[in-house]
């Protein structure tokens, strides 16, 4: 059985959410109203670092590169790290290969060729 929210009820729902994302819109321009100093200076400092890379394209284009790399080498780091992690709980996770509630044992209708701990497929 479906069960069905009444217009009433969607329309209060709806109202509440109204006013929630008026209260963030509010908090939002307090907060900005309240720093808007640190907010020049972040635009200041951001459209003289544009001029900058308009003036000088070389530089502009090592650090870019520069930073970019960083961004990989960081990222790369933590995907390592996420995988070596991961790699003892995957352990854990369970199979639905061979599985006694499955009608097919051998898993071929589930399986991609691959599961944890298989010696085949990839």
């Amino acid at each position: 059985m479906v069960e069905r929210m009444s217009q009433a009820a969607m329309h209060a729902g709806i109202a509440d959410t109204r006013k929630q994302v008026r209260d963030g819109v509010a908090k939002a321009e307090a907060q900005i109203a309240e720093h808007w100093l640190w907010y020049l200076i972040l635009g200041i400092v951001l459209w003289l670092a544009g001029l900058a890379a308009i003036a000088f394209p070389f530089l502009s284009t090592i650090a870019a590169k520069i930073a970019l790399g960083w961004i990989f080498l960081v990222s790369g780091v933590v995907t390592i790290a996420h995988a070596l992690r991961d790699r003892r709980r995957i352990s854990r996770i369970p199979s639905f290969r061979g599985h006694p509630d499955t009608d097919d044992p051998g898993g071929r209708a589930v399986s991609d060729g691959w599961s944890p701990g298989s010696d085949h497929g990839i």
